[in-house]
């Protein structure tokens, strides 16, 4: 309970980060919340490895529900612009971790059921028919081309993140 307690330091940044997008204190305090609560359920859960600072995960999470939020609302932001990025969050670190952290945020953009399918695939090393059965796919070329769809989009979200990060001073 105490690492929860210790994550309250880094509202300020959620806070900071859902105004500059369009956000309210209010909806920043909620998203908050709710990224803590699915936080604590994944750390919970078994087998779940946490591959980056919590404080980076809970971030990525409140992004990710924020930019859901927006969606949900029909507030995103001009077709092809990005939300805006976290500077209190960049730093000076290995580039190697720098890539790392920008591979966890592409795959954070994706949706649950790509997450889960990479997520079986790689960490899990379930087989192409494994995850077939357990997400009720018609096949296991459903599954290769779904998994396909979703490293793909992962990897255009790392270049974009990629290419954002370049151009921030």
């Amino acid at each position: 309970m105490d690492s929860i307690k210790q994550l309250f330091r880094y509202y300020p940044v959620v806070k900071k980060y859902i105004r500059a997008n369009s956000g309210s204190a209010a909806e920043a305090e909620d998203i908050f919340q709710e990224a803590l609560l699915i936080y604590w359920e994944r750390m919970k859960t078994p087998g779940f490895e946490l591959t980056s600072s919590r404080e980076t995960y809970v971030f990525g999470i409140c992004k990710n529900l924020w930019y859901a939020e927006l969606k949900k609302k029909g507030r995103m932001p001009l077709q092809g612009q990005e939300l805006l990025p976290d500077a209190s969050f960049q730093s000076e670190e290995n580039p190697e971790e720098e890539k790392i952290k920008k591979a966890q945020q592409a795959i954070e953009f994706l949706e649950e059921k790509c997450r889960l399918i990479l997520n079986l695939f790689y960490h899990h090393k379930a087989s192409l028919a494994e995850i077939a059965r357990k997400l009720k796919m018609v096949s296991e070329t459903a599954a290769r081309n779904q998994k396909f769809q979703c490293l793909e989009k992962a990897r255009k979200k790392f270049k974009e993140l990629n290419a954002h990060q370049k151009t921030i001073p």
